[in-house]
């Protein structure tokens, strides 16, 4: 029998046959605006509700932006960094020449240098990294081509699942050409796709190892009074 890891989604949940495979890459993939970044942030937050840890690794912009748009929608980040269940690296204000936190990147380049700062937050976590986030591969496509970002992935996501967790990857997907989609694809076990028509976003699994999942797109709703929800 497969275990899986709630998202926190009833609706979700039951498209996925009870939740998502432990120990996968998980792609959650959509245009901007679409809820990609919400969506990532709600499954780790599912488990940090219920004593788990993770990695946050923040790539498109700085931890604290992170922080904020999450406490937008009544989600409170600090709290469980203070208690060392969710660690942050901080791969975005390099660019200053500053940090915000004690684990971060000096560039988006090296590869050994990403892997290994990934290593040492798991080493600093309260517990192994159960849900961890790469946010996002459209940031690591900027200074590395398709088949280096996806060996960085693979890489990320075999430390990840030596403790049974996931790693959660997102990717804004109009911003990158289909080879390379194609590669950072090719790193997942699962990919969970969003797609807005008209002005209503939507979500769909397109695949997802060892499950029998649901193929409909269903609405995907987001509002900061009530979060999230899918109908």
């Amino acid at each position: 029998m497969v275990e899986r890891m709630s998202t926190g989604l009833d609706q979700l949940d039951r498209d996925l046959s009870g939740g998502l495979p432990h120990g996968s890459i998980i792609l959650i993939m959509g245009d901007k605006k679409t809820g990609v970044e919400q969506l990532a942030d709600y499954i780790m937050l599912e488990g940090l509700r219920n004593d788990e840890s993770g990695i946050f690794m923040a790539l498109d912009k700085a931890p604290s932006k992170f922080k904020i748009n999450a406490e937008y929608y009544g989600w409170d980040l600090n709290t469980y960094e203070e208690s060392d269940h969710l660690m942050f690296v901080d791969g975005y204000s390099w660019q200053a020449g500053e940090s915000e936190t004690d684990h971060y990147l000096t560039g988006l380049t090296d590869l050994n240098e990403i892997s290994m700062k990934f290593i040492r937050a798991m080493h600093d976590l309260k517990g192994d990294p159960d849900r961890s986030i790469v946010n996002s591969a459209s940031a690591l496509l900027e200074y590395m081509n398709g088949q280096s970002a996806k060996k960085l992935i693979k890489v990320m996501g075999a430390k990840a699942a030596k403790s049974e967790g996931i790693l959660l990857v997102t990717l804004h997907k109009s911003l990158h050409d289909d080879q390379d989609i194609a590669q950072i694809k090719d790193a997942a076990d699962g990919v969970i796709r969003l797609e807005t028509k008209g002005q209503q976003p939507y979500i769909g699994v397109e695949r997802m190892k060892k499950t029998d999942h649901a193929k409909s797109w269903r609405k995907f709703m987001i509002s900061s009074k009530n979060g999230l929800w899918i109908i």
